[in-house]
C-alpha cells in the first residue's frame, strides 16, 4: 500500500528527508490531484524536498528551476520556443525561430553556439544567489557565456582561457575553475555562488573561491550573454536551479549529488 503524504498549498516540508528508496511507496496528494507509484509532481517544490532533501526554508528560497523534459514548448520541429520554470512561473523564452535550442530525445536542450539562447523576463535576482547546472560543454571557445543575468555580462559563467576552464563574473573576473574536464560526453553538475568577495564555483568535486564584483542579475539568460547580445555557447543542459542566498557547503553538496545521481 502506498504511504499517503498530503501537501497543502505548496508546503512540501512533510516530504523533506525522504530517501530515494522510499519514493516508490509514496502517494502524493497535491491540489486535489493524486499521483501514485513514485512519480512526484515536478511542478511543485515537493519534488525538491523529496529528491534533493530541501527543507521548507530551502524550498522557500528557490527562485526558479528548469528540468529536462518538463515544461518545454516544442515549435513542432524539435526546437524549444520556451522552457517553463517548475517552481515560480518564470519561463525562459527564445527570441525567434533562429534562436531556439534543439530538443534532444532525453528532454535536454542543445544550444548551438551561434545564436541559440533562452531568457526570462526581468525579475528581482540580487546577490547573494546560487545557480546550479546539470550540463555539458559540447565545444569550447574562449569567453563564450554559459549563462548570464538579464543584461549583458551582469552575472555570468563563461568559458576560460584554457579548455575546459570556466570563470564567474559580476563586474570583476573571478578565479577560474579547471575541473570541467570532459567536453561533450559527461553530464557535469556545477554550482556558482554569487556573493561578492565570498563567491565560489564548484565543478564536480572542485571548489574554487572567487571575488566577482557586486552586479545583480535581474533575470536569467541561458546560452549567451544577457539579452542575447553575443558570446553564444555550445552547451547541452538538463537542469538549472536558482536559489536566493549563498547556499551553504552542505546544501551545495546535497544539490550537486542530486544532479549527479539523477543524470549520470
Amino acid at each position: 500500500m502506498p504511504i499517503p503524504v498530503r501537501v497543502t498549498n505548496g508546503d512540501a516540508s512533510v516530504a523533506a528527508g525522504l530517501v530515494n528508496e522510499q519514493i516508490g511507496n509514496i502517494e502524493m496528494v497535491i491540489a486535489n490531484s493524486t499521483v501514485t507509484g513514485g512519480i512526484l509532481p515536478v511542478t511543485s517544490r515537493a519534488y525538491y524536498a523529496a529528491m534533493a532533501g530541501y527543507s521548507k526554508a530551502e524550498l522557500d528560497a528557490m527562485a526558479a528551476a528548469w528540468m529536462a523534459g518538463t515544461g518545454i514548448t516544442d515549435s513542432g520541429s524539435l526546437s524549444a520556443v520556451a522552457w517553463s520554470d517548475v517552481v515560480n512561473n518564470r519561463p525562459m523564452v527564445a527570441g525567434g525561430a533562429a534562436t531556439r535550442p534543439t530538443i534532444n530525445s532525453d528532454g535536454s536542450l542543445t544550444f548551438d553556439g551561434v545564436d541559440d539562447y533562452l531568457a526570462t523576463a526581468a525579475f528581482t535576482l540580487s546577490q547573494p544567489f546560487t545557480v546550479y547546472l546539470a550540463a555539458q560543454q559540447v565545444s569550447w571557445t574562449l569567453n563564450d557565456i554559459i549563462f548570464d543575468g538579464f543584461t549583458y555580462q551582469s552575472t555570468m559563467l563563461a568559458q576560460g582561457a584554457v579548455e575546459p576552464e570556466v570563470f564567474p563574473f559580476a563586474g570583476s573576473i573571478g578565479a577560474v575553475n579547471p575541473d570541467w574536464i570532459n567536453i561533450g560526453n559527461v553530464i557535469t553538475p556545477v554550482a556558482v555562488v554569487f556573493d561578492g568577495a565570498s563567491s565560489l564555483t564548484r565543478v564536480e568535486n572542485t571548489t574554487v573561491a572567487a571575488s566577482v564584483g557586486a552586479n545583480n542579475a535581474g533575470g536569467f539568460t541561458l546560452g549567451s550573454g544577457g539579452a542575447a547580445t553575443g558570446n553564444f555557447s555550445n552547451i547541452r543542459v538538463w537542469e538549472v536551479i536558482i536559489n536566493n542566498g549563498a547556499d551553504s557547503t552542505a546544501k551545495i553538496e546535497r544539490t550537486i549529488n542530486y544532479l549527479r545521481d539523477k543524470y549520470n
